[in-house]
């Protein structure tokens, strides 16, 4: 069982290497034995680098962002839903499914209600292309109370929540363990509670936000009761790293052998 997860580690780029170039980075991982791999700051990357290194490699891209740009005042929704859209098929041309959604920061003086019927808004306008791509647009919750203050989107009841409201098979979760440690706790059972709505997993250990042998989260048991209760997605790695980013990335695969 351990194997087969070690076959589902999924690495993110921008925040495992960090402050690295990316191609370097991606090259890096290869050559580690990881061949999935998440790139969501994407401003500044080239699609067709990204698709010739994917294509030289064997690699698969697991994972990519919408724009990480304000939108939920209502100026710049309009733009940021086409861009979503042309992700989307950005994500599709590259044989990958999931989109993480980027749901902003608080606006001073508009209430968390209104904020929540926004979030759903922008994604109802985006789901019918990612439907018609099939890809899926990912809504995560993050904690606001250790490194986002000023995050939309902090509580796991109120996602899974939205999630089944709008009810469709492109919107999915992306739950990271190490948020919703902080915020609610009890994460394998949320999870397997859950695991209809949930297409991909994010980890790093706690506290701290580093490699996930670090802190008190038990990693292989809970990639474990994930596997033996049916989730199929991969097991992304999202950390900051406390060494060099290939002898932390060893010590994972380690566990996982």
């Amino acid at each position: 069982m351990a194997s087969d997860i070690l076959g589902r580690l999924s690495v993110n780029v921008d925040f495992v290497y960090g402050g690295r170039d990316y191609r370097e980075a991606i090259r890096e991982l290869a050559g580690l034995g990881f061949n999935r791999m998440e790139v969501v700051f994407l401003k500044e990357k080239s699609f067709d680098e990204l698709r010739a290194l994917q294509k030289e490699l064997d690699i698969q891209y697991e994972l990519l962002m919408t724009d990480f740009v304000p939108w939920i005042s209502g100026e710049g929704e309009d733009a940021f839903v086409e861009s979503g859209k042309l992700r989307a098929k950005q994500a599709a041309e590259m044989g990958c499914t999931k989109v993480a959604y980027f749901t902003d920061d608080v606006v001073p003086g508009m209430s968390h209600e209104e904020t929540l019927r926004r979030i759903r808004n922008c994604a109802e306008r985006m789901l019918p292309t990612f439907e018609q791509e099939g890809v899926r647009l990912l809504l995560e919750p993050i904690n606001n109370t250790v490194d986002h203050p000023n995050a939309t989107l902090w509580d796991m009841y109120e996602s899974f929540d939205m999630l089944r409201q709008v009810d469709s098979p492109s919107f999915r979760m992306l739950f990271d363990i190490y948020h919703m440690q902080i915020m609610h706790g009890d994460v394998t059972r949320h999870m397997l509670d859950n695991l209809d709505l949930i297409a991909h997993v994010h980890s790093a250990g706690n506290p701290g936000r580093n490699e996930i042998f670090l802190g008190e989260l038990n990693y292989p048991h809970i990639f474990e009761a994930l596997q033996a209760a049916g989730y199929a997605g991969a097991f992304g790695l999202e950390y900051s790293p406390t060494m060099p980013q290939a002898e932390g990335l060893k010590t994972i695969r380690e566990m996982f052998a």
